[in-house]
């Protein structure tokens, strides 16, 4: 049997680090995404589809990572590799996974502001698995995201 939910989702990286060359920096990253409601597709043989009222389906993280900046136009390369842990919420109870790999690319743009902050948007991906002790098999998927920076420098 497999499960997959789909949903818009609220998603967060945060990288927190220096600039160890010119156009590198290294970082501790925080990482995380829930989404409400989504939509569940279960599928043995044949695929259905229903709905998942009053559910929490979320993803935190933390790890390591590297951002690159192609200079002068100041777009961005990050990659970020984590330990995470899903969670999932059903009329306030919680069951939790054990911690897995989870790994996130962003690229961007950036706008300088100021001469210390740097505004832009960004797409990202990411991928977990994680195992559950309860089960046999890891919960493994992709996840998507559009995201607002803000660089202090």
């Amino acid at each position: 049997m497999r499960l997959q939910f789909s949903g818009t989702s609220g998603d967060i990286n945060l990288p927190i680090g220096g600039m160890v060359t010119p156009n590198l920096a290294l970082h501790g990253t925080l990482i995380g995404w829930v989404t409400s409601s989504p939509e569940i597709k279960i599928c043995d043989g044949r695929c259905e589809t229903g709905s998942t009222n009053d559910l929490d389906f979320s993803l935190s993280g933390f790890g390591s990572g590297l951002t690159y900046y192609f200079m002068p136009s100041n777009f961005y390369v990050s990659e970020s590799i984590c330990a995470a842990q899903l969670i999932l919420t059903y009329d306030n109870v919680s069951a939790d996974s054990d911690y897995g790999p989870a790994f996130d690319i962003t690229a961007g743009k950036e706008w300088w502001v100021s001469d210390s902050w740097g505004l832009g948007v960004a797409g990202g991906f990411g991928y977990h698995s994680v195992s559950d002790p309860d089960i046999s098999s890891n919960w493994s998927g992709p996840s998507f995201g559009v995201r607002f920076s803000a660089t202090y420098n």
